[in-house]
């Protein structure tokens, strides 16, 4: 299948479309529940990102209104799509904890588009929280990004996994909207001590779990 720079090139939704109902359907065949990193919004910014051919452009409107069709045209085969790296995981340097001052005004014109796109015209059910950090905190660990922004304003009814290796501490990444630590399987003892120690409220955790089973 092209890949997401070539998909971008062609400025067609129905055609975007098209290829994602092709890819859900053989993802159907193969019986995979989930098209890991399917779409890749981040915006072409460094060319030396290794991800680069993932995305699908620099312009952050085109991104939103193709990437959403992608997410649509896969899910409508039964097969879930999870639109990455949330959010500005746009370089490789230092890619797994750098700090990147953004404005919140430049977050929400270049950096967020595409994944709001994705859940307010794609549906998307499942989004992947990026290794970086944001004005100093770490993306699976951003209560403003994962529940202010993603769930409360833009309605995202799904789950948030991790990016492989960037939760750092799991009870925080559970507290910000984080709903699965990614790779598995990890030792859920620290979420337990962290009920009992009650840093961490039962009812959180619980909504987790639900965010997970009804996807």
């Amino acid at each position: 299948f092209p890949p997401g720079m070539l998909l971008g090139a062609t400025w067609d939704q129905e055609n975007v479309y098209s290829c994602a109902e092709a890819l859900g359907r053989e993802a159907s065949a193969y019986r995979v529940d989930v098209l890991l990193g399917t779409p890749n919004v981040n915006l072409h910014r460094d060319p030396l990102n290794a991800r680069l051919f993932e995305g699908y452009s620099e312009d952050p409107c085109l991104v939103a209104k193709l990437a959403s069709q992608f997410a649509k045209g896969i899910q409508d085969q039964g097969v879930i799509a999870n639109v990455k790296h949330f959010a500005a995981n746009n370089q490789e340097t230092e890619r797994m904890g750098i700090n990147e001052h953004i404005p919140v005004r430049a977050l929400h014109e270049l950096y967020f588009p595409g994944f709001k796109g994705c859940v307010q015209e794609g549906g998307v059910k499942t989004v992947m929280s990026a290794y970086n950090k944001i004005n100093g905190k770490a993306c699976t660990e951003n209560q403003w990004l994962l529940t202010e922004m993603l769930r409360n304003q833009w309605g995202f009814k799904g789950f948030v996994m991790s990016d492989w290796g960037a939760v750092h501490d799991q009870v925080e990444a559970v507290k910000a909207g984080n709903d699965l630590t990614m790779p598995g399987p990890r030792s859920a003892q620290v979420l337990i001590d962290a009920v009992k120690s009650s840093r961490l409220s039962e009812s959180i955790l619980d909504k987790c779990i639900e965010n997970f089973l009804e996807i």
